[in-house]
């Protein structure tokens, strides 16, 4: 509402003799107003907004001659428009404060053209100069028009004033032009002092002026603001910036307003504290079609102390509230008519007027009048006019009416709309034209109490009246699409899985109604076109849309770099076709350079204050009520923004009216392009192979894997199978590690069935190599800086660039950074303004890296160009939590006033890594040119992922034949590399998918069963080997082998391979082995096999039987057991004989030999003799 406030005395002329006087003091006390409220039908969404989030529907203007008010008084109007609701805004001044006396004292009016004077009726006695008023009367008049009739319920008000007085003190504007001085300007914000009167409810600041120069007594103003028609309900002070933010974010929620209205309370200014001050009022439910006010007052005081200014600021309110005159007014306004600067002959054209009482009195009786002419070419004047009467027309009152007109020729017309009574509007034209001058003292009485300024009763526009049959005629043949081809920066797509966003604008003569907008070739894999249904609010990807075109209409869409794409170079349309047509009429070309890539980086747009407001609707073009990452119930579905409109008036989709564009700067859509492309290039990476993708994924998406997967039919995870039971779903369950498959799938896991891109996440996470972090305004989550934790842990690279505190929100930012042993302070110790004249006279900080040896770190010295200065502006200190951390380092310090400062701090955690600068635009596409940024650049990149799989290819032949297979071999020359960093085990993931040059993704086949991607099979020592077999396409062509390679600690890469299949002879039919046909019945073979069988069983039992008396005990008596002594003290004679005669030491050992033959035949006539016995008494052995 307002910027800045001018005070001066014009009664107190310069003197020169004395040296002073007409004082002019400047101050800014940038104001804003607001409004919260919910709609009946959703009472429990509280919408907040600032006035400066709406329309403009008509500026601010004065609208009241003070030629007719000799007190001085003057009236100021506008009107605002937001969803429905539009607010009249008044401001009246008066110069004085006046009182009519009985007596006639005539005031004359002069005629600004003729000089002529003409009496009035005024009777008016001024007062002193003492009595001069210093103050607005502000009053807003709310309006509820809303097409569906919903109530505004529960509306407050809410009014903020950043309190700085006394701009020009200390002689600060000389300062500007001196750069050394400049951030000096900001003192003059800080020794202001807010304070809460709780008897007069009045919220005010106050300052001295210390200009040494001001002489005079009167050096102190004081400012407030108190309501005039409602009770104030809360109030709140504290720091400007961070109560502005506050409101605007939490709006009556914040934890700053205090409800205790009957004390007083205060706040004084001081350095690093610029106070503000805020005040709300609850008014009423607005109901469709009625009205409601509200009216307050700003006055200054300026007085020789602060209890004298303080005084006089309370007496301009009372004079505001008591001693003005309040005019009966009668103030008629159209307030919008939605004219068409184009109109077609012989068709009816209909135009909607809004019209507005802007007065305080109601109008028994005026005219509104519907107006369009021309001049022929036989110089003849055409009208044509539309009048309507309009009765009891009340203050505050919008009323809405349609004129109707069919123009019958061509050409040039002036069309407008009037409001007011015609014939006073004519007479008041003739009077101060100076047509009459002897207009009788009874009319100017009229005209006093009659409407007298009509700058705000009429619209009008030249409009052009043309011949459809003609422009018609010419569409096609002038039809254009901006940009004229795409890719374009910053939308560049360098790799698989890249994706840019476009806005295409129509450039037509004519509208085109139904035109099919799609792509030919390969174009259909690539594109997808965004299309709004009006229905549910869901933002869908299509291959096509239909779309009415006019000049100028929005046809957004998205560009995908399909893996599943032919790499290299990829030509296609973007198409447009008329309906009933089979020809486009109209080609945009696309050309794609798609390479493939090794490393893939997340660049965190989720924490940025991405969005316009909490609606995601309006004109702002800062971001209000940003949705915070705790916020997430309208991120059910995939672009699912129930009740938000994204649509214009055409009902085209309007990317506008989400993203904020401003913030947009921040990404690598923005300021930080050049870096994704510093990064994209094959030469800045590991070994000078393969770039690295860099993306800025789009918040607020998301994606439900159950709608394409039967999760229930497949196994969960559990404890029996090894996995966390905080994952939804593991690989590992479906695809056990001990199968031939589980080796080389790698190992993802899934908290939820749907992924979301509006936090920071596990489930996206594991897909990443890195992930920056730049400038984060939104806090983070808990369950973010877990993620975040466990990702690098595993192996992940994490860059941290931050700016201060007012930029970045480095209390969540060091709640992530503790857990990596780093800490950022809240601002710069070099700041950019005060060294401007400093030692490159730029303002950088310039480090130079041989200083304490940061050069020798791996960071800076392991790429192809050694860096050795880099530059930073406004740098963060970084700190260490714990110096004594073997596993985190401080780099790049710089020497200043108070010491020495580092500017970056590195660590590793687990696997993974960590790079925190105090700078984020040191990476920004101009700060990459100053001193090594850009070697600096490179080198980060290359540190970071510098865990790569170097490998050769080898395919059998890259020609095969239908029936014929073509086998591919990998070779990881760096293996034992590898192996050692354990990025071969657990999550190691290399698969092959297979697709044909149009993009269409082919099955292979593995023991009959048809599967998307194949296992890289390990054969020996390093060689990983996969097939394609052109029978799985038995088409001819060109087909292509993408090979993914991955770990959560490894840099991903793809690999493609392509094969040209060529019709080929099938190979020979196969032959058959007949069989013979047997010379007798099979039954004769089935008993043959029977009778076998049964003599095998009953020899099987003979056995069974033997042998189960073997194991019986016959106990031995009489006869059975003198037998048995004697056989056993035979063969223990015989063993003595046979072992003494073993036993002689002066026999050689062929004559044992000999003994040993010649009692063989004894021996076995006594073991035969046992073997009778032991059979007699049931021992059977063989």
């Amino acid at each position: 509402m307002m910027a800045a406030l001018l005070t001066t005395n014009s009664s107190d002329p310069y003197n020169s003799s004395i040296g002073y006087g007409n004082l002019t003091s400047i101050h800014l006390p940038i104001n804003q107003f607001g409004i919260e409220y919910s709609l009946s039908e959703q009472p429990d969404n509280s919408q907040f907004h600032w006035f400066s989030e709406f329309n403009v529907v008509r500026e601010m203007h004065q609208c009241i001659n003070d030629i007719f008010y000799q007190e001085g008084y003057s009236r100021y109007s506008g009107v605002l428009e937001l969803q429905g609701l539009y607010v009249a805004v008044l401001v009246e001044t008066w110069s004085y404060a006046g009182e009519y006396v009985d007596v006639d004292y005539l005031v004359n009016i002069t005629n600004p053209f003729t000089g002529e004077e003409y009496p009035t009726d005024l009777v008016y006695q001024p007062l002193y100069n003492a009595n001069r008023v210093s103050a607005f009367k502000i009053s807003f008049n709310f309006m509820n028009y809303r097409s569906d009739e919903q109530t505004f319920q529960d509306v407050s008000l809410v009014s903020y004033f950043k309190g700085d007085l006394y701009l020009n003190e200390d002689h600060e504007l000389n300062k500007v032009g001196n750069s050394a001085d400049i951030l000096s300007l900001q003192n003059f914000t800080y020794d202001d002092s807010v304070y809460y009167n709780s008897t007069t409810q009045t919220i005010f600041v106050e300052d001295t002026n210390n200009d040494t120069f001001y002489i005079r007594d009167d050096n102190v103003t004081a400012m407030g603001f108190q309501s005039l028609s409602h009770t104030i309900s809360t109030f709140a002070i504290g720091e400007s910036m961070g109560l502005l933010k506050n409101i605007t974010l939490e709006h009556l929620q914040a934890s700053d307003w205090n409800t205790n209205i009957g004390i007083d309370s205060f706040l004084h200014g001081r350095e690093g504290l610029d106070p503000g001050f805020a005040s709300a009022y609850t008014l009423s439910d607005l109901t469709y079609g009625t009205n409601l006010e509200f009216s307050g007052t700003l006055s200054v005081g300026q007085g020789t102390s602060s209890e004298n200014a303080r005084n006089l600021m309370q007496i301009q309110s009372e004079l505001i509230k008591n001693q003005v005159t309040n005019y009966n007014v009668t103030d008629l306004m159209v307030v919008s008519a939605n004219f068409s600067r184009i109109i077609e002959k012989d068709n009816e054209y209909n135009m909607e007027v809004l019209i507005l009482n802007l007065g305080n009195m109601p109008v028994d009786e005026t005219q509104l009048a519907f107006m369009v002419n021309r001049t022929n070419d036989e110089d003849v004047y055409e009208i044509y006019t539309m009048l309507f009467n309009i009765h009891d027309f009340n203050p505050f009152e919008l009323r809405s009416y349609t004129a109707s007109w069919v123009p019958l020729k061509t050409g040039a017309y002036t069309m407008g709309i009037v409001i007011g009574d015609i014939e006073e509007m004519y007479a008041t034209f003739k009077l101060f034209s100076g047509f009459e001058s002897g207009l009788s003292q009874d009319y100017q009485i009229e005209m006093s109490t009659r409407e007298i300024n009509y700058m705000s009763n009429a619209l009008s526009r030249t409009i052009i009246v043309i011949d459809p049959s003609y422009y018609n005629s010419l569409k096609y043949d002038h039809f254009e699409v901006y940009p004229y081809f795409l890719d374009q920066n910053p939308m560049k797509i360098y790799a698989p899985l890249d994706y840019a966003i476009y806005n295409l604008t129509t450039f037509t003569i004519w509208p085109i109604e139904k035109v099919t907008i799609g792509t030919d070739g390969i174009g259909s894999k690539l594109v997808f076109f965004l299309d709004s249904d009006l229905s549910n609010s869901n933002i869908q990807p299509l291959n096509s849309i239909q779309q009415n075109l006019s000049p100028y209409s929005a046809i957004p869409l998205v560009i995908f770099a399909n893996p599943l794409t032919p790499p290299g170079e990829i030509h296609f349309n973007i198409t447009f076709t008329a309906p009933g047509s089979n020809s486009p009429f109209y080609y945009l070309p696309v050309n794609l350079v798609i390479t493939a890539n090794r490393g893939r980086i997340w660049f965190d747009a989720v924490h940025m204050n991405f969005f316009v407001s909490q609606n995601l609707v309006g004109q702002s073009d800062i971001s209000l009520d940003a949705i915070s990452t705790d916020s997430l119930d309208i991120l059910d579905n995939f672009g699912n923004f129930e009740g938000k409109d994204f649509q214009t008036k055409e009902g085209v989709f309007d990317l506008t009216r989400l993203v904020d564009y401003n913030e947009r700067l921040d990404t690598t859509w923005g300021s930080y392009f050049k870096l994704r492309q510093l990064w994209a290039d094959p030469a800045n990476s590991f070994d000078g192979m393969k770039g690295t993708s860099l993306y800025t994924i789009f918040p607020l998406l998301s994606l439900n894997f159950s709608d394409f997967i039967d999760f229930d039919a497949l196994p969960s995870s559990t404890e029996e199978n090894s996995n966390d039971e905080e994952y939804f779903f593991n690989t590992a369950d479906a695809i056990p590690d001990t199968s031939f498959l589980g080796d080389t799938i790698g190992n993802y896991a899934f908290e939820s069935d749907t992924l979301s891109t509006s936090t920071i996440n596990h489930d996206l996470l594991q897909f990443f190599d890195g992930l920056v972090i730049n400038d984060p305004e939104q806090g983070f989550l808990l369950e973010e800086i877990d993620d975040i934790d466990e990702w690098v842990e595993n192996g992940g690279t994490l860059y941290v660039w931050a700016e201060d505190q007012y930029h970045t929100n480095l209390t969540s930012l060091n709640e992530l950074l503790d857990r990596f042993g780093f800490q950022l302070a809240n601002s710069s110790f070099y700041s950019y303004l005060d060294n401007q004249e400093g030692e490159a006279s730029d303002g950088y900080c310039h480090v130079d890296l041989s200083f304490q040896g940061s050069i020798n770190h791996p960071i800076f010295n392991q790429g192809t160009k050694i860096p050795e200065f880099i530059a930073l502006k406004d740098p963060l200190e970084v700190f260490l939590t714990d110096p004594s951390n073997p596993e985190t380092i401080l780099l790049g310090q710089k020497s200043h006033d108070d010491g020495v400062h580092a500017t970056m701090g590195v660590g590793h955690k687990g696997k993974g890594k960590i790079v925190v600068i105090g700078d984020h635009d040191l990476f920004n596409g101009f700060m990459l040119n100053v001193d090594n940024n850009t070697a600096f650049a490179q080198n980060l990149l290359q540190w970071g992922l510098n865990n790569v799989y170097q490998s050769n290819v080898s395919i059998s032949s890259p020609d095969i034949g239908f029936y014929e297979q073509g086998f591919i071999d990998v070779n990881i020359t760096n293996f034992d590399e590898v192996k050692a960093k354990g990025l071969l085990d657990d999550g190691f993931l290399f698969v092959a998918a297979f697709f044909a040059a149009n993009g269409s993704l082919i099955n292979g086949e593995i023991y009959g069963i048809e599967i998307p991607i194949l296992p890289m099979f390990f054969t020996d020592d390093s060689h990983y080997a996969t097939w394609y077999d052109s029978v799985w396409s038995l088409h001819a062509g060109d087909y292509y082998v993408l090979l993914i390679i991955d770990h959560p600690a490894a840099a991903s890469e793809l690999i493609y391979i392509r094969f040209t299949v060529h019709p080929n002879d099938p190979p020979d039919p196969i032959i058959f082995y007949d069989i013979p046909q047997p010379l007798y019945s099979h039954w004769i073979d089935i008993l043959g096999t029977l009778s076998i069988t049964f003599m095998a069983m009953s020899l099987w039992y003979y056995n069974v039987e033997k042998y189960k008396n073997r194991l019986r005990i016959t106990p031995l008596k009489g006869e059975y057991l003198n037998t048995a002594q004697t056989r056993i003290n035979e063969g223990r004679t015989q063993l003595k004989l046979l072992l003494r005669g073993l036993e002689k030491d002066d026999v050689e050992e062929i004559e044992r030999i000999r003994f040993l033959l010649a009692n063989q035949n004894r021996l076995t006539t006594y073991l035969e003799d046992l073997k009778k016995f032991g059979e007699s008494i049931g021992e059977h052995y063989k």
